[in-house]
């Protein structure tokens, strides 16, 4: 239930994407909601206040381009 909620507020989902064991879906605000195997990306790291973009994902990793431009990466570094 409380993803669920944390899904649906602020306008929900944009898009989702999955590695193997995680997902991660970009809101319609920006932010972002992973869950899933942490060792897949399912923890995502801190953002601080940026806005996010665009996702995309791996077999075992994810990819968030902010606002700006700039790129972040999390889950499995081999993949």
């Amino acid at each position: 239930e409380e993803l669920k909620a944390r899904l649906n507020e602020n306008g929900g989902v944009k898009k989702i994407v999955s590695s193997n064991r995680a997902f991660a879906a970009l809101k319609r605000d920006g932010s972002l909601v992973c869950w899933g195997c942490h060792y897949h990306g399912g923890q995502m790291p801190e953002f601080g206040c940026k806005k996010i973009s665009n996702i995309f994902s791996t077999r075992g990793a994810f990819a968030a381009v902010d606002e700006g431009g700039a790129v972040v990466t999390w889950g499995h570094g081999a993949c």
